[in-house]
């Protein structure tokens, strides 16, 4: 038996290093995977943050294009009217003989 834990001594004293190794090499890497999902985090965030400032800037647009909408039909009653109230005139002046 001893001749047996002379042989597995060095190798159980080697492989506690390499396990030490692995397990500090296993951590670094754990606490990069940390950061960078704490940085894609803060990039979403950012992008949320920016998503929320564009999709306010939509809903003003579509009101200011709705109330151009509006405006321009409104425009165009308004031309439609007065270009039927101006025909008038020119048929009553046209048959008055232009006296108006």
């Amino acid at each position: 038996m001893i001749v047996a834990a002379a042989v597995a001594g060095p190798a159980l004293a080697s492989s506690r290093p390499a396990g030490a190794d692995q397990l500090q090499s296993a951590k670094a890497q754990a606490a990069q995977i940390a950061a960078q999902i704490q940085a894609r985090g803060a990039q979403l965030a950012v992008l949320s943050e920016q998503y929320d400032q564009d999709q306010i800037r939509v809903n003003q647009l579509d009101r200011q294009q709705a109330q151009t909408q509006s405006q321009i039909a409104l425009t165009k009653t308004q031309v439609s009217s007065e270009q039927s109230n101006l025909r008038k005139l020119a048929i009553q002046d046209y048959t008055s003989g232009g006296s108006n």
